[in-house]
Formats: C-alpha cells, structure tokens, sequence
C-alpha cells in the first residue's frame, strides 16, 4: 500500500514539473515573439523610405545635377535634406535643402545611395521626414 502512495506522489511531482517547465517554455516563447512584433517597421516608415529611395533614384537619373529642382516636385508634406560626400575622405561638399522646411526633424529616415561623377566616387545622404 506504501508502495502504491509513493508511487502517486511521484507522478503527481512529475506532473507539476511538467507542468512548470510547459508554462515558462511558454513564457520564453511568448517574449521572444512580441519583441520581434514591436520590431518591426511601421508603415509609415516603409513608406518614407520608399520614397526617399525614389527620390535618389531621381537624383541619379540627372547625374546630382539640381537637387532643388527635384524636391520642388516632390509631395509638399515631404521634407528634404541632401548631403553629398566625398566616397574616398568621406568629406562633405555640398547641402540641399527643401524650401519651406526646417533644416532637421526629430523623426527623420535617412536613405544612402552611392553613384559616380565623373571619375570620382560620391555618397548622398537623404533625410526625408513628414512636416
């Protein structure tokens, strides 16, 4: 009969620590998942990424030659800032910016596209941020 008990509470034992070891499995899984779920870019950021992209694809097309001429035709709730650098030094020749904005945002994305000119090698830099 002692036998028989002994024999009840291990399985009730193991079943409680199955129990405890499925609820933090559980747990663990549960974070993990969230975390990477508040990760994840909104959809307002692809979005201005998407264009800053399509603007510097634009810019390229017409070899940097009028950056201002681009963003006058660009959304008029889009702000701009364009910064060209030396690829080699990494030093910066030039800043455009869009009229009618301020010159930085808090909530700006930045979008880097490399191209040619000439015989040298460049980097463009585009800020772009919602007024």
């Amino acid at each position: 009969m002692r036998s028989k008990i002994n024999r009840i509470k291990a399985k009730g034992f193991i079943s409680i620590l199955d129990a405890i070891f499925g609820l933090m499995a559980l747990l663990l899984f549960s974070t993990i998942i969230f975390s990477y779920f508040q990760n994840l870019p909104s959809l307002y950021d692809i979005f201005i990424y998407k264009q800053g992209y399509d603007v510097l694809t634009v810019l390229e097309y017409t070899n940097f030659s009028n950056p201002t001429l681009v963003f006058q035709q660009s959304s008029n709730n889009i702000c701009m800032r364009l910064e060209i650098y030396n690829g080699v030094a990494g030093t910066l020749l030039s800043t455009y910016y869009k009229s009618g904005c301020d010159p930085s945002n808090i909530n700006e994305k930045i979008a880097w596209r490399t191209f040619i000119d000439g015989n040298q090698f460049k980097t463009a830099k585009l800020a772009i941020w919602r007024k």
